[in-house]
């Protein structure tokens, strides 16, 4: 009995390792179309705003501050790809070729922004309602199983056959990306720590000194470098392992902060007649 209960175990965590980018794919097909709606409900999308373009009377409104929010964020990322490469390790009797530098840099960028959260950010008092800390939580579970579903355990050959949402990939030299990508997150860091520089007291007003206009380095043409940069990374992922998963996540990665990048350009430019771009200098 305890062998059949064995067998029907890995049978079913072999179905689900095998359909997990299918999931992935799902997933942000579903967010993409949720987060579409903040377009048709202003209601919705005051709810799920924060920051500065939060209404000032729900910034008090909430489960979790954002330091906590985004430090579990970050840390449940984590714990999903050591999850995950755990099971398939565990339970995966296949042939297995893997390719992990997304994976590492994936995990370099989660580790070095619980780093930022800790040590360089500079937070208000803000809390994170519900609905936002789970969207958040969806978030960083899927987006650590769709890097690692998709660029970690390629089955390749006859195995295939088994699970066609893996494949036989060709990509650039590693070392090249490896590169690129720390570049780009130390480019977000610096970016992150301008930010942090500039703001005083958490005790500032919406309009004070809280929310001085940013001027360094891209903070001169774009309203938000520091999320061009993320979406940078995010397209950076589905270049290198060009899944459909790794597609439709850089997608809704670039949905999100594209449309808080506007958002933040037309504050600035209504708070401080500061004329900022969300994405290319002189068109948007």
């Amino acid at each position: 009995m305890l062998e059949t209960l064995s067998n029907m175990t890995e049978a079913v965590v072999t179905f689900v390792i095998y359909n997990i980018p299918t999931a992935c794919s799902l997933w942000w097909v579903v967010a993409i179309a949720i987060y579409s709606l903040k377009a048709l409900s202003t209601k919705f999308d005051q709810m799920t705003s924060y920051g500065k373009l939060r209404p000032t009377h729900l910034l008090s409104t909430g489960v979790l501050s954002r330091k906590n929010s985004f430090l579990l964020f970050y840390f449940i990322g984590i714990v999903t790809i050591a999850a995950h490469v755990f099971i398939v390790d565990a339970y995966n009797k296949s042939t297995v070729v893997m390719y992990p530098t997304m994976v590492c840099l994936f995990l370099l960028h989660l580790t070095t922004r619980i780093f930022e959260c800790t040590l360089v950010h500079k937070w208000s008092d803000e809390m994170v309602p519900l609905l936002s800390v789970i969207a958040g939580l969806g978030f960083y579970v899927f987006a650590g199983l769709t890097v690692t579903s998709s660029s970690m355990f390629i089955f390749i050959g006859e195995i295939s056959e088994k699970g066609p949402a893996f494949y036989e990939r060709h990509t650039p030299s590693d070392p090249l990306i490896a590169v690129i990508f720390i570049a780009a997150r130390f480019l977000q860091f610096k970016h992150h720590q301008f930010l942090a520089q500039l703001r005083s007291d958490k005790t500032a007003s919406k309009n004070g000194p809280k929310y001085r206009l940013p001027t360094r380095w891209m903070f001169t043409y774009f309203a938000c470098p520091h999320y061009l940069c993320e979406m940078f990374l995010y397209y950076l992922i589905a270049f290198y392992v060009a899944s459909t998963a790794t597609k439709l996540m850089a997608a809704f990665v670039c949905l999100n902060l594209l449309s808080t990048s506007v958002k933040t350009a037309n504050w600035y430019e209504e708070t401080f007649k500061a004329k900022r771009y969300a994405l290319v200098p002189g068109l948007l």
